[in-house]
């Protein structure tokens, strides 16, 4: 409760030591009916005559507040995670099937002709009679067609499978996306009070920079790792034929 300021008051009379005329805007509070006022009936008149005004209840936008921040703050932390998630999936699905799976193919590719191109730069220089007789000492061993045969379905099976876990990689992507669709509808129709900030360009940034680093550290350290190597694969092999055919 609080007073309307009365102005131009003179002081109390005399026996008061409580001033209440202020030398700067008058009179600043009511006048103490304790014991330092002289209890005169024209003071307690004049203590009575204040008018009050009422101020609005404080409590109770505080409470409508206090109940309403921790909902808000954990829509605005979940907008966050899932638009950190959303970002993430994108990046990851095409970071690895648009640009890693392709490496490692091409490893692999690589890692094999290391051993066929050497047989196959040396069959150029064979003559008619050389190829008859190497062709009658494989073909018993070698059905070429089937081999031709079962790389090509097993090429079809390899395609179709990394299709679906292509498909299943986006529908991760528009599940995330989706929910945080779904939250950030609910608090706009909410009225909530959301960061846009902290939601959208905070975690753009974060995810830009994150992206930036797996692309430094893939292409500066994956890559240039060495794995076995053909000399030790052909050293393994053979040392497995030596051992279980004792042909070497």
């Amino acid at each position: 409760m609080l007073y309307e300021e009365l102005q131009e008051t003179s002081e109390m009379n005399s026996g008061s030591i409580n001033r209440v005329k202020s030398d700067i805007h008058n009179l600043r509070r009511p006048p103490s009916l304790s014991d330092s006022f002289a209890f005169t009936e024209q003071n307690i008149e004049r203590a009575s005559s204040f008018r009050y005004r009422e101020l609005p209840t404080v409590h109770e936008d505080v409470g409508v507040v206090c109940e309403t921040c921790p909902y808000e703050l954990y829509v605005n932390l979940g907008l966050r995670f899932l638009f950190h998630i959303c970002l993430i999936s994108i990046f990851e699905t095409i970071f690895f099937f648009h640009y890693v799976s392709s490496l490692e193919n091409n490893g692999i590719v690589g890692t094999i002709d290391s051993f066929t191109n050497a047989l196959v730069y040396s069959c150029s220089n064979l003559t008619y009679q050389e190829r008859s007789w190497i062709q009658t000492y494989i073909s018993p061993y070698i059905n070429v067609s089937n081999i031709l045969h079962n790389g090509k379905n097993m090429y079809m099976i390899r395609s179709s499978n990394n299709a679906v876990l292509y498909i299943q990689s986006w529908l991760y992507v528009v599940f995330f996306a989706s929910a945080f669709g779904l939250l950030l509808s609910i608090a706009l129709l909410k009225k909530m009070k959301v960061n846009v900030y902290s939601v959208v360009y905070e975690n753009l940034g974060f995810v830009f920079m994150l992206a930036f680093y797996e692309y430094m550290f893939f292409t500066t350290i994956i890559l240039p790792y060495a794995p076995i190597s053909s000399q030790e694969i052909t050293q393994n092999t053979v040392l497995k034929i030596e051992n279980q055919c004792k042909i070497l």
